[in-house]
């Protein structure tokens, strides 16, 4: 539908535009008070985000210190990479392990047969030009099998042949470009307990020209205890195959290591679990070679990293909930509605929108509370240690003070934490259940006071931040989620609502406006009309 005739002082002389712009400037301002509000409220919701993202980041970093088993983790080092290594997957019970006379399993492989085809036949795709026929079998329990080559079928149809019947026969074979030869193998490898010598290729020819040169012969293999150098092997006799290569087999070889003193057998990956430990075994070790040494040892280093990754995400949530708290507020300085960042430039609007923002959660309560609770966290004994070694600071961890650490914070300091990692690894080392008890002790009280005094520091800090993080949730909600009830998203949907009702009576009002000015142009024109009718007449 086409909105109202509008006409523009063309009879007045008046600038009907300008006026009213003006007239709705007035009207528009409960409105722009509804947009700054809503501007107001999103700030203060992302602000409030942004530290529940921080509390989010010291909540998984403090969840790593929260388990006996933290702090419990040991390293493995061994004298020799490059033949044994080993990972602790249970708990242990020796420190030290010594690795000798490994062998290592290896798959065995069967015996082949190499035929070297004619020239005439350029690659596995070239039409064979030539029919003939063979037998083909494997050991003595397989089966015999025809294969029937035509002069239509090339290399790639004749494997396809032999393939498709390997289950029968124990026979596989492939073509070997890089020579021009079909490479027959066994699929039966010789083992250590098989002695007697048996067929593993068996191939009779019959029919015509055969470009492949497949000739009629066989092999026989066995298992020969040891060689010279005490080493299993394979041994094979060949009848018949006229101008063909051959190969010996491999025997499959059972994997064996020393550990401590007692020999293991190992799996075909040579890998071995023991006491706790996954040994990998990467290369043989003889009679008489040096013996590969397996060490276990505390990692400190990794609970000291996970401690200073705590410590580090702890000053950060302090020093930005501090900031937070005491910026200051420019009352002066308030959210800009579009209209307004017109006129402006963008460094303008930059500087303006960060003195806006500031003091948003001034002496907010969730921050304030949540940063008091965690300081008093550090500096409270841990009922159930004896003291005076029940605070965080005998072991390094506390507040920074002119002759060490102490347990009281420095009002400078806002409850920064400072490490002493001489004092603390000390600690780990040599007093590691203390540690672990000021970290992680629970308790069987789950809320109040006497909760929180038995607890350790990473139990308390853990549900300190979730209670935090919910509260603030509830507040502000969360980034990325879908369905939004918190408070906040509660108020700006409010806030939506109603200034979509304000843009429809806005609307409403400029439309009445220029229906009554359109009107009073078109009085005034009918008025001057008749004067100039009259005029006329009195001029005639």
């Amino acid at each position: 539908m086409a909105g109202p005739l509008r006409l523009s002082g063309i009879a007045s002389g008046i600038d009907t535009e300008t006026m009213i712009q003006k007239l709705m400037k007035a009207e528009r301002s409960p409105m722009e008070k509804l947009l700054r509000k809503r501007q107001k409220e999103e700030w203060m919701r992302d602000s409030y985000r942004e530290q529940n993202a921080l509390l989010l980041d010291l909540n998984n970093k403090v969840s790593k210190l929260r388990l006996t088993s933290d702090f419990t983790k040991q390293k493995v080092s061994s004298s020799d990479d490059a033949k044994v290594t080993a990972s602790i997957t249970k708990k242990n019970s020796t420190t030290q392990y010594d690795v000798s006379n490994v062998q290592l399993a290896k798959p065995g492989t069967g015996v082949s047969v190499k035929f070297k085809v004619s020239d005439d036949i350029k690659d596995s795709s070239t039409e064979i030009n030539s029919s003939f026929d063979f037998t083909l079998k494997g050991n003595d329990g397989s089966d015999e099998v025809t294969i029937s080559v035509g002069e239509k079928d090339t290399i790639e149809s004749v494997l396809n042949k032999i393939n498709s019947e390997s289950s029968k026969t124990g026979v596989k074979a492939f073509y070997s470009n890089t020579d021009k030869s079909i490479v027959f193998t066994s699929q039966v490898p010789p083992t250590e307990e098989n002695t007697a010598q048996e067929s593993a290729i068996k191939i009779t020819t019959s029919g015509g020209g055969n470009k492949l040169n497949i000739t009629a012969g066989e092999i026989k293999q066995n298992f020969t205890k040891v060689d010279s150098t005490g080493t299993p092997e394979s041994n094979y006799t060949k009848t018949g195959f006229t101008g063909a290569q051959d190969f010996k087999g491999i025997v499959k070889q059972a994997g064996k290591a020393t550990v401590n003193g007692i020999e293991f057998a190992l799996d075909s990956k040579n890998t071995l679990d023991f006491d706790g430990m996954s040994f990998t075994f990467k290369d043989n070790i003889g009679v008489g070679d040096k013996k590969i040494v397996i060490t276990t040892a505390k990692d400190t280093e990794s609970v000291m990293t996970a401690i200073k990754e705590f410590v580090d995400s702890y000053n950060k949530v302090i020093d930005q909930f501090n900031n937070k708290l005491t910026e200051k507020v420019y009352r002066d300085f308030y959210p800009l509605i579009d209209e307004e960042k017109e006129a402006m430039k963008e460094k303008q609007i930059d500087k303006w929108e960060e003195k806006a923002k500031s003091g948003l959660l001034k002496s907010d309560s969730i921050l304030s509370n949540v940063l008091t609770q965690m300081r008093s966290s550090f500096y409270s004994p841990v009922e159930g240690v004896e003291p005076p070694k029940n605070t965080l600071a005998s072991i390094g961890i506390g507040p920074k003070k002119s002759d060490g650490l102490g347990s009281k914070f420095d009002y400078m300091e806002n409850g920064k934490i400072y490490l002493d990692e001489e004092k603390l690894k000390d600690a780990l080392l040599n007093d590691q259940d203390r540690v672990i008890a000021l970290f992680t002790n629970g308790s069987g009280i789950t809320s109040g006071s006497e909760s929180f005094k038995s607890q350790g520091l990473a139990q308390r800090i853990y549900s300190q931040t979730n209670a935090a993080m919910k509260k603030i949730g509830e507040k502000a909600g969360r980034t990325g989620t879908t369905s939004d009830n918190s408070l906040i998203s509660r108020d700006i949907r409010d806030i939506n609502t109603r200034i979509k009702a304000w843009e429809k009576k806005l609307k409403d009002k400029e439309t009445n406006l220029w229906k009554k000015f359109s009107a009073m142009e078109q009085a005034i024109n009918k008025l001057n009309a008749q004067g100039s009718n009259l005029l006329s007449k009195f001029g005639a």
